[in-house]
């Protein structure tokens, strides 16, 4: 099966590609080596498409794209530390990547709240919205990689 992805263009996944712009002009002007900027705009395409993921559940586990306010690298929860994932009724829906308890906080996830009086432990990273989100496709991708259903929280 494949993964279930949403990738959304958003405006600040272009900022990378108007440095890789001003590196070409740079030189060209200057004429400075050839391979420079093309590595240049290398480097701002793969971060133009990194910043348009949303969301990604694939056999490993869980990526969640965050907001152009942080410069965290993208939350990515293993299979092996998740507890359940869920999806609201809201609109537009939000994911919530449920946490095992004891299990290690993901990179990009400074720290996790523990309520004792519920059994969930939940990041604000690990919470998103996910707007156009197929419920059925993504139950379908976390039952089959996950080996549980997706929740409704």
């Amino acid at each position: 099966m494949k993964p279930y992805v949403i990738r959304r263009p958003r405006p600040y996944a272009f900022v990378p590609l108007l440095g890789a712009a001003g590196i070409v002009a740079f030189v060209v002007a200057f004429d400075f080596a050839w391979w420079f900027a093309a590595a240049a705009i290398l480097l701002a395409l793969s971060e133009a498409w990194r910043a348009t993921l949303v969301l990604r559940v694939d056999d490993k586990g869980v990526r969640i794209g965050q907001r152009p306010s942080r410069r965290l690298p993208q939350p990515f929860v293993a299979w092996t530390s998740i507890q359940e994932v869920a999806l609201t009724e809201t609109d537009p829906p939000e994911i919530e990547v449920r946490l095992k308890q004891g299990a290690p906080l993901p990179e990009g996830v400074n720290s996790a709240i523990h309520d004792p009086s519920q059994r969930n432990v939940t990041a604000s990273r690990l919470r998103m919205p996910v707007p156009g989100a197929d419920r059925l496709a993504l139950a379908a991708a976390v039952e089959r990689f996950g080996g549980g259903p997706l929740r409704s929280a």
